[in-house]
């Protein structure tokens, strides 16, 4: 019972990520930098960190709805996502953040 309950939790947590999360999660300390650009283009941002690790960061902005007002009107906000990915020495995606916020 308990192990289905935590592969429930799991998966149920697994729809909520967005589809840049789900990508790196899976290329997560093999994809290089080549590969990356490939499947999400251009960076909006590049830059070295203090240890000399290449930061690469990508945002993006989508429409969402935060529910609604009254019985007929829907209230849409935009969302604003950072991905922040650091690369190492080789050119390796070694970890990422996600940030998002309203804007």
């Amino acid at each position: 019972m308990l192990p289905m309950s935590i592969a429930l939790a799991l998966t149920s947590c697994a729809l909520f990520l967005t589809k840049e999360s789900r990508y790196f999660r899976t290329v997560k300390n093999h994809a290089t930098q080549s590969d990356v650009r490939q499947q999400l283009g251009r960076p909006a941002d590049t830059m070295l960190d203090e240890k000399g690790q290449t930061i690469w960061v990508y945002q993006s902005r989508k429409r969402v709805q935060q529910g609604t007002n009254n019985a007929w009107t829907t209230l849409e906000a935009w969302q604003c996502d950072s991905y922040s990915l650091t690369f190492d020495e080789h050119q390796i995606l070694r970890d990422w953040t996600h940030t998002s916020r309203e804007c």
